[in-house]
């Protein structure tokens, strides 16, 4: 079953634009979307949590930082789990 929205994520293209965005933080993310999660999401020190359409991870890895038990990242694409996966070290 294809899921819409996927493809894009996935395009070698779009994907290596998005990458630039989120690794040099000048996207809207940083400006809007982090600080408004900041505010909004209660404490997860010792909570089990899944963070829906994860993307590269970015709330999943702070949501650990802060405490956060267990976290399962969920996306539909595959570059995008690629990335959110944990590396070692």
């Amino acid at each position: 079953m294809a899921i819409p929205g996927r493809e894009l994520y996935d395009d070698p293209r779009f994907f290596a634009g998005y990458r630039r965005l989120r690794e040099t933080r000048s996207g809207l993310n940083e400006v809007l979307e982090i600080p408004a999660l900041a505010r909004l999401l209660p404490d997860v020190s010792g909570a089990s949590v899944v963070d829906l359409g994860c993307g590269a991870g970015a709330l999943a890895r702070r949501l650990a930082g802060a405490g956060a038990a267990h976290v399962l990242g969920v996306d539909a694409s595959a570059r995008m789990l690629a990335l959110a996966r944990p590396h070692p070290g």
